[in-house]
């Protein structure tokens, strides 16, 4: 058993551990790796994701499954992504003027609420919090009572919660 620290909170000086197998290991670097290349997500394509680990697909399923029963992998709306234990390691880059500029002359009103005549914001449809990233698709304007009240919850959570 190798040990690899996968969530570090840099409010505490202690940090939880969550200690990985080589398998473990293996199929979540390979993972990570494939979600940095492609918007901070991946499709949760067992075949697929099993041959680019280089794993028969009865193990990937099994190692996969410990993984998000261990909250290192989410899994939401049949995409992968990091889970809660390695978000905070993973580093937020802000989103550029250039980005900020380009939602704006694409959109002019609320993605949420449709309103136009407020001040608006632009919000990560998937949260940044939770892995999402800064590409285009993943930003959007919401006017500020939509952005503070969405929080870092993602749409499917929104709906789920609305039922």
């Amino acid at each position: 058993m190798s040990t690899c620290v996968v969530k570090f909170d840099p409010r505490t000086i202690w940090s939880e551990v969550y200690v990985l197998e080589a398998d473990e290991r293996a199929l979540l670097f390979s993972l990570l790796l494939h979600m940095w290349c492609h918007e901070g997500h991946m499709e949760c394509d067992d075949a697929r994701n099993a041959k680019r680990a280089g794993m028969r697909p009865s193990s990937y399923r099994k190692v996969f499954a410990r993984l998000v029963a261990a909250k290192v992998l989410n899994v939401i709306d049949g995409r992968i992504y990091p889970g809660r234990r390695i978000q905070g390691a993973m580093r937020r880059v802000g989103i550029t003027p250039d980005q900020r500029a380009r939602v704006f002359d694409e959109e002019s009103s609320c993605a949420y609420c449709g309103l136009a005549s407020v001040p608006l914001h632009v919000d990560h449809i998937f949260p940044a919090s939770r892995g999402g990233t800064n590409h285009r698709r993943n930003l959007t304007l919401a006017c500020w009572p939509c952005n503070m009240a969405k929080r870092d919850y993602t749409l499917a959570e929104l709906e789920a919660a609305d039922g």
